[in-house]
């Protein structure tokens, strides 16, 4: 696929990309708006109204009180001050900032998936139509199930919110970046979204090892040709033996040399193998493919 072809690809799915994003944010209003309604519950009140740090901008990069859920997280921690900028003690602001953080999470989540769908490497098996859909289905299945209510109602679960947001960020941002020619304009962003990512909740160190594990997948689910690995896998169970050879060592000790061929091609492998009288051993295996 030439890199016209690519470009085409993704500008021919901002249309139903973007129409599959309302759809989303619609869906995600609609099952989060009475949290808006909502007042300080359980740990939202020694990390909102308890909680010092966050009267000022200046000193949200304080250590809050032992025992509030932003303590050494400090960008978590400063949002909670712009909330108190906006509605002081209300909670309404701050209810709404992590429904509006969830939301932004479930539309990157929507956006890794359809763009990685859409990556040279899977070959053209999905359109853009199909990518929007099955991106936006992914997420709109992750944001509205109940058990992340946990994690979007309270308010002192900020910390999860705004970290589940921009650890997304980081893939997305790997991903939109094998796009470019220029691959930093998006990496770098994935590696401040990394850095303050770490400054809301310690579990973004785990960010760069999954990236990784990610580019791998990426390597071998959608560039190696995994059909073509299964039939040289299936053929090797199907050879046959051309030639043998034994020595004998003792009464009990042998010692067989096979050379074995590949069915439908002129490759074969050599099997060693030491057989007694009580078991049997393979000592190696040697060849080409």
């Amino acid at each position: 696929m030439t890199a016209r072809a690519v470009v085409s690809t993704f500008s021919a799915g901002r249309a139903p990309s973007q129409l599959a994003g309302w759809w989303l944010g619609a869906a995600i209003i609609l099952a989060y708006a009475n949290a808006v309604t909502l007042p300080f519950v359980f740990d939202d009140v020694s990390a909102t109204v308890n909680n010092p740090t966050i009267r000022s901008l200046h000193e949200a990069w304080s250590a809050p009180p032992a025992g509030t859920s932003t303590v050494n997280r400090p960008v978590a921690n400063l949002t909670l001050a712009l909330n108190h900028v906006i509605s002081g003690d209300a909670p309404w602001s701050y209810h709404a900032t992590n429904v509006l953080l969830h939301a932004l999470a479930a539309l990157t989540l929507a956006g890794l998936v359809r763009r990685t769908l859409l990556l040279p490497g899977c070959g053209g098996r999905y359109n853009a139509r199909s990518a929007a859909h099955i991106g936006a289905c992914a997420a709109l299945l992750w944001s509205v199930h109940p058990l992340l209510t946990a994690a979007v109602t309270p308010v002192a679960q900020r910390t999860e919110v705004l970290c589940g947001w921009l650890y997304l960020g980081v893939f997305y941002g790997f991903v939109r970046g094998l796009e470019q020619r220029q691959p930093w304009r998006w990496w770098a962003p994935a590696v401040g979204a990394c850095a303050l990512g770490m400054g809301a909740k310690e579990v973004m160190v785990t960010a760069p090892l999954l990236l990784l594990w990610f580019d791998l997948i990426l390597l071998l689910f959608l560039v190696f040709n995994w059909a073509r690995f299964f039939k040289i896998r299936n053929t090797f169970f199907e050879c046959k033996s051309i030639s043998v050879t034994r020595v004998q060592f003792s009464n009990n000790c042998n010692f067989f040399f096979r050379k074995v061929e590949i069915p439908f091609s002129d490759k074969f492998i050599c099997i060693s193998e030491m057989r007694t009288n009580h078991q049997s051993l393979s000592i190696g295996c040697r060849g080409q493919f």
